[in-house]
């Protein structure tokens, strides 16, 4: 009798250390949780933060440029304006950034007039060469489109599969993100991938419905299937 009293002691004592192991462990990772969500949110507000500032630092930049290409008009008041003075010392101050931009803009041009010229393999090297050293361009948008276009130009398909699934991620309600989608079913249809081009040229018209030139290309692309 005893030796049954002291194992259902045992047993109750071995169930309660149990249970509270269990809500110990459940409230230990409930925590974890949380931070791991808080630090998640902090980062991406963090991130998105940065991006707003390069963005500041970059119209400014353009402005100092702007007003910069306006004080030799002006030449004449520098010397009886102190503001004309300030001015003109604000924004021809030696500065690497509005050098790196202004590069940069050059470089946008050159590249627009390759792939005018269909220079599709110049146009990869300095699109990708322009997206690393300035990944918030205003111009971007363009430079992943004439970038993916010229992956379909060259029959690159999974660099072209990429860089759509990189606009669709960034520019989801572009048309050129539309436009490049159909691109690539086509080189899918290239490949015999019959299917998967006709589910690309399928989600094409599904997400850009109210576009009325995207919809009659899906319509006589899914006819070219038949």
């Amino acid at each position: 009798m005893k030796k049954g009293s002291i194992l259902l002691i045992f047993m109750m004592a071995l169930l309660s250390f149990w249970q509270w192991s269990y809500y110990k462990f459940r409230e230990y990772f409930s925590d974890t949780r949380d931070y791991i969500e808080a630090n998640h949110e902090l980062k991406v507000s963090l991130l998105k933060s940065q991006a707003q500032q390069d963005l500041l630092t970059y119209k400014y930049q353009v402005f100092q440029q702007n007003v910069a290409a306006l004080l030799p008009n002006i030449k004449s008041d520098l010397k009886k304006d102190y503001q004309v003075r300030s001015l003109a010392s604000v924004v021809t101050k030696e500065n690497p950034d509005i050098i790196k931009y202004s590069k940069i803009d050059a470089r946008i041009d050159l590249v627009m007039k390759e792939f005018s010229d269909r220079k599709y393999g110049q146009v990869i090297t300095s699109v990708n060469e322009i997206l690393a050293l300035d990944p918030i361009s205003p111009n971007l948008v363009n430079l992943y489109f004439i970038l993916a276009e010229s992956y379909y130009q060259t029959h690159e398909l999974n660099l072209c599969v990429e860089t759509s699934q990189k606009m669709m991620e960034l520019f989801p309600e572009s048309d050129k993100t539309g436009m490049i989608l159909l691109r690539v079913g086509m080189l899918l249809k290239e490949k015999n991938r019959f299917l998967e081009a006709k589910e690309t040229w399928l989600v094409a018209s599904k997400a850009f419905s109210s576009n009325i030139e995207i919809q009659n290309q899906t319509k006589k692309l899914l006819r070219s299937l038949e």
